[in-house]
């Protein structure tokens, strides 16, 4: 099937809706660092404005320059690496906290949400301060004058920038997504194949975002789709990661004066449950 058929009624060039959607995620970029800078809480959404700026470098590489293209995405993924782990320390926190919400309170044994917080609250402290010393370091500068520089103008390739180009693409996108997905469902072992599938399905999502003021409603659809089968792999990624994490804190606790594994272990049984649940309703959802 055709991923991508019917034009915008207001459509405008693929070259310009590119060069928009970068300088959009640049500025955003921007904007969260000076946040950042301020003490304020823009982890989240300065790691989506790279992610989104480095998934559609990846996506259109061949309408870009190559050396440029490469350049810029592997020094955009060592700073959105240190700014991972302040993020997913932010996430797990809340996660684990609200999961132990709903667990009666006689089996909260010990100081469980206390252990938690201090843990990942620590971790995140030192992330956000690893990214401090990251913009005093010149490759930081290095990184925002580049970012500069491709929102003045897009490194593009000689060649030009058309709508079959970026619909294929676009179309591209949606099939290694769905090829990595069919992949992730059929495998024995699945987990690391769900999480490559997740990222698929991001790219896609984010390629067909990009390509709806080409070429419209489709695009939108196509969107929206890979949105929901990438949201339900996010927890199922999720999920397991905070049952490896609990597994870690678990056995510091079974060491721990005053501390035990007892709801550490209703914790991960919970989280087992949930990549469970979540595994088998991105499978009823593939076989709609």
């Amino acid at each position: 099937m055709t991923v991508i058929e019917q034009p915008a009624k207001k459509s405008s060039t693929p070259r310009s809706v590119i060069g928009d959607y970068l300088g959009e995620q640049i500025d955003k970029i921007f904007a969260g660092e000076m946040a950042l800078r301020l003490g304020e809480d823009a982890v989240h959404a300065t790691r989506v404005a790279i992610r989104r700026l480095r998934s559609t470098l990846r996506t259109l590489q061949p309408l870009f320059d190559t050396a440029a293209t490469k350049h810029l995405d592997l020094e955009l993924r060592w700073y959105a690496d240190i700014l991972g782990r302040a993020r997913d320390a932010q996430v797990q926190r809340k996660r684990l906290v609200a999961a132990i919400e709903e667990i009666p309170p006689e089996l909260v044994l010990g100081p469980v949400v206390n252990r938690i917080r201090q843990d990942l609250s620590a971790a995140e402290a030192e992330a956000l301060a690893d990214a401090a010393d990251a913009r005093t370091d010149d490759r930081y500068e290095n990184l925002m004058a580049a970012l500069r520089a491709w929102e003045t103008e897009p490194r593009f390739a000689t060649r030009g920038v058309g709508k079959k180009r970026l619909r294929k693409r676009v179309e591209k996108a949606s099939r290694k997504a769905r090829k990595r997905l069919w992949g992730a469902i059929e495998a024995p072992d699945s987990e690391e194949e769900m999480h490559r599938a997740r990222k698929s399905a991001k790219r896609a999502r984010y390629a067909a975002e990009l390509a709806v003021p080409v070429f419209g409603k489709r695009a939108r659809s196509t969107m929206k789709s890979h949105k929901k089968v990438q949201r339900i792999l996010g927890e199922h990624h999720d999920s397991v990661v905070s049952a490896e994490l609990i597994r870690t804190l678990a056995v510091r606790a079974g060491t721990a004066p005053g501390e035990n594994g007892f709801t550490y272990g209703l914790l991960y049984a919970g989280q087992r449950r949930a990549a469970h649940l979540a595994r088998a309703k991105v499978i009823r959802r593939s076989f709609r």
